[in-house]
């Protein structure tokens, strides 16, 4: 993944220019995790967020390929485009697909559940990237990112991921089982999709709390029936009684 600069500026945003050597420090710090002072670039060079190199890769792509995990966070709290692709149509979930950056790969997919299954030009997408890589914590990462996007695009990613060799009993970093997060949007499609898979109905968060207690913290009636009707238990109790 070398950076190349054509010409004397690199088009940003807007139709402003970037200049070669602003472009390659920019993703220097991407690669290695830099937060401030890529942000410190962004802020002297608003178009930066936006532009791209000779392959048409943004600092997005460089940060998921090398893990830069907070520097993916940061550009995307700065509506960075998580479903901009290179020269190859590769998009920055790609690349933490092929090198296995698991909770990039989570925040892109979150970002955008769609890039789950957008197609670079070779015909694959992320998740056929990370079958043919054995990635399979990215495939977790990516099913817990769409189970809580109650969206049919969220749905369709999971359906695939799950064909794929998603574990539907996989967990998010805060604890939490693909089962809870869709509970606690309502997503019973995505909860059906989930049980149907095998997913349990009973795991227990840190805090001893089930998807039913999602579903419930989060005035989630659709997933309330959706559980009982799946046999969930409500006599169950969570750490604190």
């Amino acid at each position: 993944m070398q950076t190349k600069a054509p010409g004397p500026g690199v088009p940003g945003e807007a139709g402003s220019a970037v200049e070669p050597a602003v472009l390659a420090a920019a993703v220097a710090y991407s690669k290695l995790g830099l937060v401030e002072q890529l942000v410190t670039s962004l802020r002297q060079h608003p178009g930066l967020l936006h532009c791209r190199d000779g392959e048409g890769r943004s600092c997005l792509h460089y940060a998921a390929g090398y893990g830069s995990e907070e520097v993916v966070d940061m550009l995307l709290a700065k509506a960075a485009d998580a479903r901009c692709g290179d020269v190859n149509g590769d998009l920055p979930l790609h690349f933490a697909a092929i090198h296995g950056h698991a909770m990039c790969a989570y925040n892109l997919a979150k970002a955008s559940t769609g890039s789950c299954l957008e197609r670079n030009q070779r015909g694959q997408s992320a998740i056929d990237v990370a079958v043919a890589c054995a990635r399979g914590e990215v495939l977790n990462a990516m099913l817990l990112a769409c189970a809580g996007d109650n969206s049919s695009v969220a749905v369709g990613a999971m359906q695939r991921l799950l064909r794929n060799g998603a574990v539907p009993d996989t967990w998010a970093p805060n604890g939490s089982s693909a089962l809870m997060l869709a509970a606690s949007v309502d997503s019973t499609t995505a909860l059906q999709v989930l049980l149907d898979a095998g997913a349990t109905l009973e795991l227990q968060d840190a805090l001893g709390r089930t998807a039913l207690m999602f579903a419930a913290g989060n005035s989630a009636v659709g997933a309330l029936r959706t559980l009982l009707g799946a046999g969930a238990c409500i006599a169950q109790r969570d750490r604190r009684g």
